[in-house]
């Protein structure tokens, strides 16, 4: 299908199939299916391809998937989906699926050869796929996995980088669905890219898929995704475990460092996105792209909502060289098959154990921390302050707000969405901005660490609990330049699963 085919052998290699199609070689293998590369013999010979569940001897489960997917990519007819042409079962009894040939690269290819991505032309990238997630949500469908390796580039006249998503085989349909897999492993999907909600075994909705745009969203501007896993980046009870579940502390727990070459409006855009809860992201497709379009990237490069997106213009993909000695973080192995990865009994049981470690040395309130330092762990209750980047002593605040997911902004930066623990060197005293849509931004003055701060954002005024309320109204305050990013990790474990 793309990129050089894996070196598999398959008797079906040479056969037809269905007396119409013929089988040529194999592009794909993916966790349950093989992939063709075919020829359809009733009209003229017309590329296409087959894929096949893969072993005679597969099981309940492995076939409802496999049929899942079948029944899901049918029903789903846009441009940003690939389609299917036809299906059926082998003699043996083998389901197979005909869709549509697809000549091009994934996001992962992409990403490796490119380094990263412009701002501009990851804006363009995500509303495609934001159309392709529009008609799965509506039909009630949400995919569960999107991750580079399912995300593929075709050239066409109008743009040579036009999204098809792919690998609907893990797709949940979220009414009137039991999925025996979910039930009996915990979660499903590829951990780099997996929403908080999926760690914790939770039942995920549309705002899943909209976290993991997120984390696309971030790969391709920077160059990697937000949380890799690196060892400096946790607590020390937690740097000794696995990659997958330093990763997995990290999405239920860190902080997504700031994107600096992207606009503030795009940044905000793409931090809500990966805001730890649902409920504080956005609700649905439709919000997303109206984000989109407020941002300085969208200019000249979306149009309308409901219209079609100019044809491709010149400058799209212009942007900053990577510094010096730069290397991005790309897939490990092959991105030429839609990949499946369950995560294992195992896995969560590590990181539960681990969590289990951490939260004994938490407050009781620690699930909803977002700390703003990646290397934050400490209690925030001990008596010696945390330390943070390069040895600095970090101090730590809670803030709730009546009613939850405001915006807690410091400079211009947004630190978190409410509840949510704000940590700051404790040489510093910071004013912060809570804010919510429809009411007046309030500033406080963070320089203590006591008990939480409580703000009834529809009150007259604040409910204060130990920061001093300055004003309902914006600050002007000086410039002062953005923070160094955090270290690229060095030896990782490579960038995708």
């Amino acid at each position: 299908m793309h990129g050089d085919p894996p070196s598999i052998q398959d008797p079906l290699v040479g056969t037809l199939v269905a007396g119409r199609y013929r089988i040529d070689a194999v592009i794909g293998k993916g966790g349950f299916g093989l992939v063709f590369k075919a020829a359809d013999a009733r009209l003229h010979g017309r590329p296409c391809a087959v894929k096949v569940l893969m072993g005679f001897d597969a099981g309940r489960e492995e076939r409802a998937r496999f049929e899942r997917e079948r029944r899901i990519i049918s029903m789903l007819r846009g441009g940003h989906v690939v389609q299917v042409l036809d299906s059926g079962e082998l003699a043996d009894g083998r389901p197979y699926i005909v869709m549509e040939l697809l000549e091009g690269a994934t996001l992962g290819d992409l990403v490796r050869q490119q380094g990263r991505v412009s701002p501009r032309r990851t804006v363009r990238i995500a509303d495609a796929i934001l159309d392709a997630l529009q008609e799965a949500h509506d039909a009630g469908v949400v995919h569960r996995d999107l991750k580079p390796g399912n995300v593929f580039l075709v050239q066409t006249p109008d743009d040579p980088m036009f999204p098809k998503v792919l690998d609907f085989g893990i797709a949940k349909v979220t009414e009137g669905e039991e999925d025996d897999a979910t039930r009996a492993q915990g979660a499903l999907g590829t951990p780099r890219y997996m929403a908080p909600e999926q760690f914790r075994g939770k039942a995920v909705d549309a705002r899943a898929d909209l976290y993991s745009l997120g984390v696309l969203m971030h790969l391709l501007i920077a160059g990697h995704p937000p949380f890799t896993g690196a060892r400096e980046a946790v607590p020390a009870e937690i740097g000794g475990l696995p990659a997958h579940a330093r990763v997995a502390w990290q999405h239920l727990h860190a902080t997504p460092p700031p994107l600096l070459n992207a606009s503030p409006g795009l940044s905000d855009v793409i931090e809500r996105l990966l805001a730890k809860h649902p409920e504080h992201r956005y609700a649905h497709t439709i919000a997303v792209r109206a984000a989109l379009r407020a941002t300085p990237e969208a200019n000249g490069v979306l149009g309308p909502a409901g219209e079609g997106n100019p044809a491709d213009t010149t400058g799209l993909d212009v942007l900053d060289p990577l510094p010096s000695g730069a290397t991005p973080l790309v897939e490990d192995g092959r991105s030429s098959a839609p990949i499946l990865l369950l995560v294992s009994v195992g896995l969560l049981a590590a990181v539960a154990a681990s969590l289990a470690v951490w939260l004994t040395l938490r407050p009781p309130h620690a699930l909803d921390e977002v700390p703003i330092s990646s290397s934050a762990g400490a209690d925030a209750a001990a008596a010696a302050p945390a330390r943070g980047v390069e040895g600095v002593a970090l101090c730590r605040r809670r803030i709730e707000t009546m009613p939850p997911g405001a915006r807690v902004s410091h400079l211009g930066r947004t630190l978190g969405y409410t509840p949510s623990v704000i940590s700051r060197p404790c040489t510093e005293v910071w004013q912060v901005e809570v804010s919510a849509p429809g009411r007046p931004p309030v500033q406080v003055v963070l320089d203590t660490d006591i008990e939480p701060l409580q703000i009834d954002l529809d009150a007259p005024a604040p409910r204060d609990a130990g920061a001093r309320v300055i004003s309902r109204r914006p600050l002007t305050l000086p410039a002062r330049r953005p923070p160094a990013p955090p270290p690229k990790p060095q030896g990782e474990s490579p960038l995708f699963y």
